[in-house]
């Protein structure tokens, strides 16, 4: 009697740590998804994404002010336009806090990781190599930007005076041969 006695209680137990163990294939929570944005420090990476993207628009603005329309501009409009410039960069990086950007991701990594997904992808960033990865991709990140941020820099200038002589040419009056004022070189 006793050793069924026993034999009842180990099952029972059994029973109860096997019910609150996790199934890993149930889908991700939120919550999953916000503990492995910490292991892979997400929120690092996204403040280091939002640098780049700030020397980028520092880049293009340098170029903007060596335009000819903006040379010719005296001295002191030249100063104001480079304040407004750097301003409105400054208010754009604040426009979507990085923390609220993560928040805004989180569901969406939830709704297609499994919980056995988040325990993989945070186990490997425990690992060594994981670990090395996390470490290395900030500079990684400068070291690539500086090779890219140019290229693109010099394309979207490019692409932007090809935008505005096609805007030109399509508010161009055909009859008097006058551009739309906003389009005037």
């Amino acid at each position: 009697m006793r050793k069924n006695l026993v034999i009842f209680f180990v099952v029972c137990l059994s029973s109860l740590a096997m019910g609150q163990a996790t199934d890993l294939s149930q889908p991700a929570t939120k919550q999953d998804v916000m503990l492995m944005f910490q292991e892979m420090r997400f929120e690092e990476q996204m403040k280091g994404i939002q640098q780049s993207v700030a020397q980028q628009f520092q880049g293009m603005a340098n170029q903007v002010m060596q335009r000819t329309d903006v040379k010719n501009l005296t001295p002191e409009k030249q100063k104001k336009f480079q304040d407004f410039m750097e301003e409105e960069m400054r208010n754009s990086m604040n426009v979507y806090p990085v923390s609220e950007m993560i928040g805004d991701f989180a569901p969406v990594y939830a709704k297609h990781l499994t919980k056995a997904d988040v325990k993989g992808i945070t186990d490997f960033y425990h690992s060594p190599a994981g670990k090395k990865l996390l470490d290395i991709s900030p500079g990684v990140s400068q070291e690539a930007m500086a090779i890219i941020g140019p290229k693109m820099q010099e394309r979207m200038m490019n692409s932007m005076e090809e935008m505005q002589q096609r805007a030109r040419e399509i508010f161009e009056d055909p009859d008097t041969g006058t551009s739309h004022p906003q389009f005037k070189n």
